[in-house]
């Protein structure tokens, strides 16, 4: 049985997601298909973030990354409620 997945063009824009480790989502993202995750990398962005990351700005977010490696785990979970 093949369980290879089978591509139309429809299905592919649903598929492929870009981030930037910013809140900023490409202005071309969505144009070529492309889903945009915004994402909260460190204490900087906080602001923009809350401006930016609104309700329909997109479906998901991600939180810090390696940025958050210097940081005490209760610091970091407190800057993502601020968010």
């Amino acid at each position: 049985m093949d369980h290879s997945p089978t591509f139309t063009s429809d299905s592919l824009t649903h598929h492929f997601s870009i981030y930037t480790w910013s809140p900023y989502i490409p202005t071309q993202a969505s144009s070529l298909g492309l889903q945009g995750i915004p994402m909260l990398w460190g204490y900087n962005q906080i602001s923009d973030f809350q401006n930016l990351v609104v309700e329909g700005y997109a479906s998901w977010v991600l939180g810090m990354n390696e940025y958050a490696l210097s940081f005490a785990p209760s610091f970091m979970h407190s800057l993502f409620l601020q968010a």
